[in-house]
């Protein structure tokens, strides 16, 4: 159950010269960031509009490595582990887990976010900018309060009864990969970092 737990948890941009103002009265670098972000934004909400589509999950943690299939349906979604020791798959407001032969329910607000369609409404909703790095990539610079108690949101079941504990000291970072031609998404990973080093989980969606 615990790899159950983890899958439900889941920089710089090149400084342009700022001395310059564009008619609008922003400078250089706050044209060249917003135009980013918007580029980054336009292949977020291309990917939320797509039906269906199936993607690979990797989650690697303490030097080991899990590998799973998925396929997005509207809202439902299945995710199996290629082993098939792990299925997990969402039903309306329902998730179910099925593992070791035995089949357990929980509700959608209770497991929180999973699908790499929950990771982009929820990175819509704390991202401040995009920044690019190497290669198409962009590091998600989020507001890590505010993506915890959005989590927090998400997980209670009861108002003072979270499904597992949160930590203040939790941190959270995402980055996307957009295809060459900057329009469609490939790729979204998410490090979670803890108290100790050697529990920091890798979480990889690949479209």
């Amino acid at each position: 159950m615990y790899w159950v737990l983890s899958l439900l948890l889941f920089i710089f941009l090149g400084v342009c010269s700022g001395d310059y103002l564009d008619h609008t009265g922003r400078s250089d670098h706050q044209a060249v960031q917003e135009r980013e972000d918007q580029r980054v934004i336009s292949a977020i909400n291309r990917k939320l509009k797509e039906s269906a589509y199936s993607y690979r999950l990797t989650v690697k943690q303490s030097g080991q490595v899990r590998a799973f299939t998925g396929q997005q349906q509207g809202e439902n979604w299945m995710i199996q582990e290629s082993e098939k020791k792990l299925k997990m798959e969402r039903k309306g407001n329902h998730i179910l887990i099925h593992v070791a032969g035995k089949e357990e329910e929980m509700t959608a607000k209770q497991a929180g976010v999973i699908s790499p369609r929950d990771h982009l409404q929820l990175i819509k909703e704390i991202a401040k900018s995009y920044h690019p790095v190497n290669g198409g990539a962009f590091n998600v610079e989020i507001d890590q309060h505010k993506w915890l108690e959005k989590l927090k949101e998400r997980l209670y079941l009861e108002e003072e009864t979270p499904l597992f504990a949160l930590s203040e000291k939790m941190q959270v970072n995402y980055r996307l990969l957009l295809a060459q031609n900057g329009t469609k998404l490939k790729k979204i990973t998410l490090t979670i970092k803890g108290y100790d080093p050697d529990q920091e989980q890798v979480l990889t969606y690949s479209f």
